[in-house]
């Protein structure tokens, strides 16, 4: 459906966030290098595109290119501060240099700045190691009281 909407418009900031949702199904599929062509593709049509950024750090992530990805995350805050999407990628950052304070720190923030997403954070396998620890159950009960079970 993206590709079908990209040989419609392949310039506008309109395709800067087809190519970025683009990105993520890739990421999905496991195509990361596909994906972090669709991201940089999207940046350099609109720079200030957060979710393009977030998402290039992710596919990042994925390659355990961890210093390449948090300079994508910075890229994004420095445009748009506090914003949940950034935060959730850092807390999987953190997460991935084995800081899981600062993981679930990150998360939180996430959560407070408008992540309400409970059935990703619940199946995301980058999280599992987040989702044996108590605190992470704690923080689920807090944002999600009527879905986390005691």
């Amino acid at each position: 459906m993206y590709r079908s909407v990209l040989a419609l418009d392949s310039t506008t900031r309109n395709a800067s966030y087809s190519l970025s949702g683009m990105g993520q199904a890739l990421i999905g599929l496991g195509n990361l290098e596909e994906a972090i062509s669709a991201f940089e593709r999207s940046v350099s049509i609109d720079s200030t595109n957060i979710y393009a950024l977030a998402g290039w750090a992710s596919a990042l992530m994925r390659k355990n290119d961890l210093e390449n990805a948090e300079r994508k995350l910075n890229q994004a805050d420095r445009l748009a501060p506090n914003q949940w999407v950034i935060l959730y990628n850092f807390a999987l950052l953190h997460l991935k240099k084995g800081n899981t304070d600062l993981a679930l720190q990150s998360l939180e923030n996430a959560l407070k700045t408008g992540l309400r997403d409970f059935k990703t954070l619940s199946t995301d396998s980058e999280f599992a190691p987040l989702r044996a620890l108590p605190e992470w159950k704690i923080l689920m009960k807090k944002y999600f009281p009527d879905q986390v079970k005691d």
